[in-house]
């Protein structure tokens, strides 16, 4: 049920398959699974791309979100989960591009210092990329 401010609602809406467009990472003939899901001024999107033999990671991913953010700040980050070929996951995070209400990066978690920070991701960072590797996150921002 949603909220309308005066009473509860039913609510029930279907997901949007989409496609998501990259920067610094080729899908090539890897496999996508990518969705959203509008809840009044809300957007939930899911991705999750798994490289194949012909995928390439060559520097900091870029998504372009499927529907435009408010306003700058209105994507909070989220948490990005990277899997090294069923050997283990690595936690990262996903942000805005800057002052960008159209794309989002990702980040790996580095801690290899006295603090946690935040690394970009490369063809190396934050493993060697190959097939079956996969990245995923959930995300929900305000249109």
């Amino acid at each position: 049920q949603v909220y309308n401010g005066t009473q509860w609602l039913d609510f029930d809406a279907d997901y949007t398959s989409f496609t998501p467009t990259f920067t610094g990472y080729t899908r090539g003939n890897g496999t996508s699974t990518a969705y959203y899901i509008r809840f009044g001024k809300f957007i939930s999107v899911y991705v999750r791309e798994t490289l194949g033999s012909t995928s390439a990671v060559t520097g900091s991913i870029v998504m372009t979100l499927p529907v435009n953010a408010a306003r700058v700040g209105a994507v909070s980050p989220a948490q990005l989960l990277i899997l090294d070929d069923a050997t283990a996951y690595i936690p990262g995070m996903i942000f805005t591009v800057g002052a960008s209400i159209t794309q989002v990066t990702t980040r790996a978690i580095n801690t290899a210092g006295t603090y946690a920070t935040e690394a970009g991701i490369s063809a190396t960072v934050p493993m060697t990329w190959a097939v079956n590797d996969f990245f995923q996150f959930t995300l929900v921002y305000e249109i």
